[in-house]
């Protein structure tokens, strides 16, 4: 009888998707018939969701609880409706019988190998607690999958309460879109997305564990961090950096904050999908102390705001000069926010401390401080400028045990570069979804055709016209001379979102013909798709 029971539980099947988007899982159903079933919040309270693709089209159809029964809510117009002692006997029920006038469910649509389990998960919530902030807490925990047990990262999103509801659920909102951006990445600088438990609340993602902690916390411990190894740091963040561009992601929070540094010693750009920018934070005060504004670039801060890839180039000037005042930010001093938004959108920034290399400080003021984004530097051009630094200054590094980082609990650091220099100048371009980079020529095309003209992109801004402005030799020079490896600067994005990458959407039925009645029957009215998305 218990064997019977585990193996009709939803949570143990397959099809079930847990918490996720509508779009997410119907983007999956491929052939006629394919299923799955997903839960939709409404108000804090999961809905469950059957979800199949028909011959014209996608259904969305809610399961309803009748008398402790399950039962499709289409049926429920009928006189009499067939119910269910469980959502797996729906299900077999459906295959067998089909949907009202539609489809024969088929093939149950397999979730992806990130959608964990929840007990997969362990960690204890007083003793593991790494961090904690108004709506996700993190702890040290361990992963157990195919009988291997790994450390992890587990960032918990917290129960919603009365007054907070709508609040948590933008936070959960926020932790899905994290798990589906970040399950498409993977680079030794960018923080490794394990997978994200969402079969039910509380949600929790699964990252890489980060024993060194954060980069910020790492720069206000220790004080006496040599020059060439703060460089160095630069260089690994903007690899990071340069990959998200080469992915088509802005990721809107750069800071030292959101860098962490692994058991290797290496820096890791984190953090995917948290923030959020007031809509009019010019006369809201409130909003501006809720955003990164010390972080922020010049066209982030104007109404409407824009981001761009350039937008990110802005922060990591900001990441750079807490790298040499020691993890503080630019106007830490100043608590008019309004003062500081001025500064920024005048392009007035502070002053590096005097202990700051010339070159860094030229990087910063001449090509990332720049107030017009298309004039900006790219990650790509960063990377060069900065490894061609630590090359012409290798001397400068002692032995590498005494490095900063292999001084902090939990890191172990053994060589300075962790590859040889083609590896670390040629750009990554791997994904997990191999499938992504197809989809995004698609979704450029489409936009192409649309607008009834090719534009041409240059250094994140995409414009009918080509910016010429000449180089400033002093950054060109170094670049062009020292860099054995050319590289293709990528096409960046001009939307506002973190990730530009759009899927194509279907193309609409074709009305070159009279449907027949079965036909029309088979398109799900609205009333019966759910409205309470998650």
């Amino acid at each position: 009888m218990k064997s019977h029971e585990r193996s009709d539980k939803l949570e143990n099947q397959v099809f079930y998707h847990g918490i996720r988007n509508r779009e997410d899982v119907i983007s999956e159903l491929e052939h006629k018939g394919d299923f799955a079933v997903r839960a939709s919040m409404d108000n804090g309270f999961p809905k469950l969701v059957l979800n199949v693709r028909g011959s014209r089209g996608p259904w969305n159809l809610l399961l309803e609880v009748v008398e402790d029964k399950y039962c499709l809510r289409i049926e429920r117009k009928k006189d009499s409706f067939p119910t269910f002692e469980n959502v797996v006997k729906l299900i077999e029920y459906y295959k067998s019988h089909g949907l009202p006038h539609g489809p024969k469910l088929r093939r149950g649509v397999p979730r992806p190998d990130w959608l964990l389990r929840h007990q997969a998960l362990k960690y204890d919530e007083k003793a593991d607690l790494l961090g904690s902030g108004n709506f996700c807490s993190v702890y040290r925990g361990t992963l157990t999958r195919v009988g291997v047990c790994k450390q992890v990262a587990i960032k918990v999103c917290h129960p919603a309460d009365e007054k907070k509801r709508q609040e948590t659920h933008e936070a959960m909102q926020s932790m899905l879109y994290e798990a589906k951006i970040m399950s498409k990445y993977f680079h030794e600088n960018v923080i490794e997305f394990m997978g994200i438990a969402c079969d039910h609340p509380p949600i929790r993602i699964v990252l890489e564990f980060c024993p060194g902690g954060s980069l910020e916390d790492h720069l206000k411990k220790d004080t006496e961090i040599p020059n060439i190894e703060l460089v160095l740091y630069a260089f690994e963040a903007a690899r990071g950096m340069r990959y998200l561009q080469s992915q088509r992601c802005i990721h809107r929070d750069l800071a030292a904050r959101n860098c962490l540094i692994s058991a290797q010693g290496i820096i890791k750009i984190a953090d995917f999908g948290l923030s959020k920018v007031a809509e009019d934070f010019v006369q809201q005060e409130t909003a501006l102390k809720q955003i990164p504004l010390r972080w922020m670039a010049p066209e982030t801060i104007k109404k409407p705001p824009v981001y761009l890839v350039n937008s990110d180039v802005w922060s990591f000037g900001a990441l750079i000069y807490e790298l040499f005042t020691h993890g503080v930010a630019p106007y830490a001093d100043e608590k008019d926010f309004k003062v500081i938004a001025k500064n920024i959108r005048m392009a007035n920034m502070p002053d590096f401390p005097p202990h700051t290399p010339q070159p860094i400080q030229t990087l910063v003021k001449e090509e990332i401080w720049v107030k017009e984004p298309e004039k900006r530097i790219l990650f790509n051009e960063i990377v060069v400028f900065l490894y061609n630094y630590i090359e012409q200054h290798m001397d400068e590094f002692g032995d590498i045990k005494t490095m900063a980082v292999n001084k902090i609990k939990g890191v172990k650091r053994t060589s300075i570069m962790m590859g040889d220099k083609s590896k670390l100048l040629k750009e990554d371009g791997r994904q997990r979804d191999t499938q992504q980079k197809s989809k995004m020529r698609q979704a450029r095309s489409s936009l192409e055709d649309r607008g009834g003209t090719k534009t041409r992109t240059r250094r994140g801004v995409t414009s009918k016209s080509d910016y010429n402005r000449p180089r400033r030799s002093s950054i060109k020079k170094i670049i062009k001379n020292n860099s054995t490896d050319k590289e293709k600067e990528p096409q960046s994005a001009s939307a506002c979102s973190k990730d530009c990458s759009t899927d194509s959407k279907p193309e609409p039925p074709s009305t070159s013909r009279k449907k027949t009645s079965k036909e029309e029957d088979e398109q799900p009215n609205e009333d019966e798709a759910d409205n309470a998305e998650a």
